[in-house]
């Protein structure tokens, strides 16, 4: 065998932990756990989420009422426009009568 295959072969020894191995994991599982969330967080967590949905409740119907004054000042103008246009084209014809008479 190699040095190197000897080296691993002596460290994977199987050995025995220490008596107070034990002990020693579980004091440090015990000092590496978080500390339980107070009620009062999840409270704060739970209200931060409904006031969220409402503000965001709000701004989408701002939203939406905007998006539809637009649409309506939109379909105002279209409006306006074909009606000045049917004005603009009766004049038109008056125009051409009269240059026909003249």
């Amino acid at each position: 065998m190699t040095p190197f295959e000897d080296d691993l072969k002596q460290h994977l020894v199987r050995r025995e932990p220490p008596p107070d191995f034990t002990a020693k994991v579980m004091a440090r599982v015990a000092a590496s756990r978080r500390p339980r969330r107070s009620l009062a967080a999840g409270w704060l967590a739970i209200g931060s989420l409904a006031a969220s949905m409402v503000i965001g409740g709000y701004y989408w119907r701002e939203q939406r009422v905007d998006r539809s004054r637009a649409e309506q000042a939109r379909d105002d103008i279209v409006r306006a426009l074909e009606i000045t246009n049917a004005k603009i084209e009766v004049a038109r014809q008056a125009v051409r009568e009269s240059l026909r008479r003249n």
